[in-house]
């Protein structure tokens, strides 16, 4: 009963991991990166017998021997699978030898043998097939032509927002490149740029971002063929979107206050400008006033002449009226 209450316990605590039977041979399920257990189980205890856990080719997987754990016992062990199995050493003595594989890989895929040979009742086997399912993830540095972290840089700042630039360099086959925000909404960008050199794929990837609550942008980079993923994340600051802000839709008392502004500043200028037309005619007429106006020598001189006329005349009408 115990047993059964583990078996149970165990699923619920490694959540990843899904299994059904067909014809008699267990099968579980799991994602690559995820902890699989393959479930063994005897009635009798297995705290002083042997556990031995092989692989399809036979290979030691994993061997408990009456209290020698099997990290203990490496020497056989295939190098698969060191440092990434163990039991639940403390469940052996109610019959539970459920293999624990940590961390596994898309080579771990296969059918797994549980063989108790030191049973009362005689040799106990059982069949487990384990499927591991591939995944994107960062393989830099495990596969041969996974790229590495892409170049990000902010390329210029405009009124319709600001724009990034992502580079990835030297890519072994044609990655898919995407800009996403930090919270993983996918963002429309322009078509990728893509170069080739001696099979080697260098890729541009340019978006126009507007300002969102953190401002936070990544650009994630897959290649199929080997299940690469890898990404960086560029944080762009809130006064970079400044320009932009010219032309955010204005609430109706916003855009009223700018109306009158407008209105205002025009009035002003025609004010002003009807005020120095206003100085430049009465500075005009000033000096028109004060300018002398310019006599003709001839007329002065023939204007002298008529008044010694005038005055000879009237010196002779004085002479006569004496005599």
């Amino acid at each position: 009963m115990r047993t059964l209450v583990f078996v149970f316990c165990s699923l619920a605590y490694f959540g990843a991991t899904q299994q059904d039977e067909t014809k008699g041979v267990s099968r579980t399920y799991v994602k690559e990166g995820e902890d699989a257990v393959l479930h063994c189980s005897s009635v009798e205890s297995l705290e002083n017998t042997v556990v031995d856990w092989t692989n399809q080719d036979k290979e030691e997987v994993c061997l408990y021997d009456r209290g020698q754990h099997c990290e203990d016992r490496r020497d056989n062990q295939d190098e698969q699978y060191k440092g990434r199995v163990s039991l639940f050493y403390d469940e052996l003595k109610n019959g539970n030898a459920s293999l624990i594989l940590n961390n596994t890989r898309i080579e771990d895929t296969g059918t797994y043998t549980c063989i108790l040979p030191h049973l009362s009742s005689g040799i106990q086997s059982s069949t487990i097939e384990l499927f591991v399912e591939r995944v994107y993830k960062n393989r830099f540095g495990l596969k041969k032509g996974a790229v590495h972290v892409p170049y990000l840089k902010i390329v210029k700042e405009s009124e319709a927002g600001v724009e990034l630039q992502c580079v990835v360099r030297g890519s072994s086959s044609k990655p898919s490149v995407e800009w996403q925000t930090c919270e993983g909404t996918s963002l429309n960008s322009e078509e990728p740029l893509v170069s080739e050199t001696r099979g080697r794929y260098d890729t541009t990837l340019l978006v126009t971002v507007t300002e969102t609550k953190t401002n936070c942008f990544r650009c994630v980079v897959k290649q199929e063929d080997i299940y690469h993923r890898i990404d960086d994340n560029i944080i762009v600051s809130e006064k970079l979107f400044e320009k932009k802000s010219c032309n955010v839709t204005q609430d109706p008392v916003t855009r009223g206050f700018d109306a009158g502004l407008l209105v205002g500043v025009w009035f002003s200028g025609v004010v002003s400008l009807a005020l120095l037309q206003g100085l430049a005619l009465a500075l005009y007429l000033i000096i028109k006033r004060c300018r002398k106006p310019r006599l003709n020598v001839d007329n002065v001189e023939n204007g002298n002449q008529r008044e010694n006329r005038d005055d000879s005349v009237k010196g002779n009408k004085v002479e006569i009226w004496s005599t």
